[in-house]
């Protein structure tokens, strides 16, 4: 796992920011975190009693060769991870919640390669790792890690909103 902080020159990461913290972002309603879990058994970290109420908003930035409109402000992460091939970049947005929740340890749909974990901005949430870990989201901020590593967000309850961009690829 690396964690890398001030992964954007500022300008790039100032002009994404305001975009994604913006009002005029399209983010599409999700009625869960996590795709309706299958974790068995549960407990407490593997799964919220409630994670399937729990929602978020998403946009697909790539998926399958197709781009939304806003695949350019992805472009300077392209370059700097050197990435040939991808399998999706999607943004997350989950609302703060009172208490911390978890949404479920999983693997992404992509089971091979590299998952990406990019920081939008600064709040008490973060990415936990099941064999121990956690990161913190810290605005700028990128964690690139194994795709075999299961892993749960972790919500906020200090700020309107915790946004991330989740980067798949070979």
């Amino acid at each position: 796992m690396e964690v890398i902080d001030n992964f954007l020159p500022e300008d790039d990461f100032l002009d994404l920011q305001s975009l994604l913290l913006g009002e005029y972002f399209p983010w599409y309603y999700n009625d869960y975190v996590l795709t309706p879990p299958v974790h068995t058994p549960f407990n407490s970290l593997d799964y919220d009693d409630d994670a399937c109420t729990n929602y978020q908003f998403i946009h697909l930035i790539y998926k399958d060769g197709d781009k939304s409109s806003f695949y350019s402000y992805v472009e300077p992460f392209i370059t700097k991870l050197e990435v040939k091939d991808l399998f999706r970049i999607k943004a997350n947005l989950n609302p703060k919640t009172l208490n911390h929740k978890y949404g479920g340890y999983h693997f992404d749909p992509y089971r091979k390669g590299i998952i990406g974990v990019y920081y939008v901005n600064d709040n008490n949430g973060g990415t936990q790792f099941k064999k121990g870990g956690k990161v913190n989201s810290v605005a700028n901020r990128m964690v690139i890690f194994d795709a075999n590593l299961e892993h749960t967000s972790v919500s906020c309850i200090d700020k309107k909103r915790r946004i991330v961009i989740n980067f798949n690829y070979p």
